[in-house]
């Protein structure tokens, strides 16, 4: 079996390097994808709805 292309998603790639292949980090160019940023809310009304607008309004400058 040949494998053309690994995708490690464990973030450290450490199966590639255990490997002795070759990483790249990023796309051609070296750019990374943004990370999302999840976030847990706490101390509110599970049964109100979640003002969507509000909050992404709250993190702009």
């Amino acid at each position: 079996m040949t494998i053309l292309v690994f995708v490690d998603a464990t973030r450290d790639a450490n199966l590639p390097l255990l490997a002795g292949l070759t990483r790249r980090i990023g796309n051609d160019h070296g750019v990374l994808q943004a990370i999302s940023a999840p976030m847990l809310v706490g101390g509110r009304d599970r049964f109100l709805p979640i003002d969507r607008d509000a909050m992404i309004a709250g993190f702009k400058v």
